[in-house]
Order: C-alpha cells, then structure tokens, then sequence
C-alpha cells in the first residue's frame, strides 16, 4: 500500500524544505537553490502555490519527498521549481505530483501548465519527464495545454 499526501509548505517544515532545495542535485529540474527566508516569502506570495508532497509505503514513512513552486498567471501555472529526493526516485510519485498539478491548475482556470527544465551535469535523469506527460516542447520551455475538459493523460493516475 502506497500513500501520498500534498500540502502547502507549513511554517514547521521550512527547515525540511530548504534541505531538501539545497541538496537536490538528480530530480531538479531547474536548479533554484531556496533558503529558509525565501521560503518564508513563497509562503506569503498570494499569486504562489506550493506543495510538499509526503510518501509512505511497505519501506516505511520517507517524510516530505518531493517539493514544486508554481505561480499561478491568468492563463498558465508556470512551474518554477519541482524536486525530489533520490530516496524515493522509481516509485512514480512523479504521477500524483503531476495530477495534482493538473488539478490545481482546473481549479485555478488555467489552460496551461508551462515547465522548464534546465539541464546540468547531474539530472539528466529527469530531462524528459515533461514529454513524458505530453508536454510539448516549446522555446521558452514545454507546455501542457489544458481546458475544463481535458481529460488526464492516460498514464496518470487522478488525485
């Protein structure tokens, strides 16, 4: 049995969370190193959203695994930044944290979800996870065009 929970990022796991931006090095795809102070400001940022994203399974409870900043425009939610721990790297918590991105971003009446991926010496290993959502590749980033009734990607599971 696997669980998965998302959340905001909470004033008691700030500390967690600027680790976890600050040692990522093999899923991050853009690379933005966050301190606790930026952190703090994300949190208060009205036109920010941010999920921290927990795991449990048959291994045990792995805490806050996985972390995305995303700004919310009037047309798109721009992911700014999306990491996750080596721990729990093949287990396709990539999936939730897609759909829930999806989610939020019907919620938020968007009708695109825009990604970057920067790539460096040492994440090579993620630099198609936006194709492999059907993201398609565009100059300033890939895009995921979406509308009220877009239907999930087949591959991916609903939140």
């Amino acid at each position: 049995m696997t669980s998965e929970v998302t959340t905001p990022f909470a004033s008691g796991d700030v500390t967690r969370i600027s680790e976890l931006f600050q040692r990522s090095n093999q899923f991050n795809l853009t690379t933005i190193r966050y301190s606790e102070a930026d952190i703090k400001q994300l949190m208060r940022d009205k036109d920010c959203m941010t999920f921290s994203f927990r795991l449990q399974d048959k291994f045990g409870e792995h805490g806050i695994v996985s972390l995305v900043v995303a700004k919310i425009t009037p047309l798109e939610l721009q992911i700014e930044s999306w990491v996750m721990s080596c721990r729990v790297l093949k287990r396709t918590l990539e999936h939730f944290v897609m759909s829930t991105l999806i989610t939020a971003a019907h919620k938020h009446g968007c009708s695109r979800i825009k990604g970057t991926y920067i790539p460096t010496p040492k994440n090579g290993l993620v630099k198609d996870i936006y194709p492999q959502f059907e993201f398609e590749a565009g100059e300033d980033g890939f895009i995921l065009e979406i509308s009220p009734e877009t239907t999930f990607p087949s591959h991916i599971k609903q939140s």
